[in-house]
């Protein structure tokens, strides 16, 4: 009985630092402040973002004007562990811009901007 609880004790915290390593990740990747992005329509916007000490993981990122339902292009450049994002919004209006690290947010996303 006692080898079945720890291993099951084990498998909690295995668990639970997968958990927690996911977590960190998301908030590990940095980039400039989100909420200082100014929408020019037909003009590129590049963000730049650092995954340096966000560990193994996928970079996610989404954009959409809100009030047409529009998908925006992301364009995503990578140089090691170093992304460069380009959007081009090409319609007014409320735009959502997703950044996520395996599937959490980033700090600062959802951003909004119009």
């Amino acid at each position: 009985r006692k080898d079945s609880l720890r291993r099951v004790r084990g498998r909690i915290v295995y668990e639970l630092c997968d958990v927690l390593l996911m977590l960190i990740g998301a908030f590990t990747v940095r980039t400039p402040d989100l909420s200082n992005i100014q929408l020019e329509i037909n003009q590129f916007i590049r963000i730049p973002i650092d995954c340096r000490l966000a560990g193994p993981g996928k970079l996610q990122v989404t954009c959409k004007n809100e009030d047409t339902g529009t998908a925006i292009d992301c364009e995503m450049k990578k140089t090691g562990d170093m992304y460069e994002i380009t959007i081009k919004p090409t319609d007014p209006g409320r735009h959502a811009l997703n950044i996520m690290w395996d599937g959490k947010h980033i700090p600062g996303s959802p951003a909004y901007f119009t």
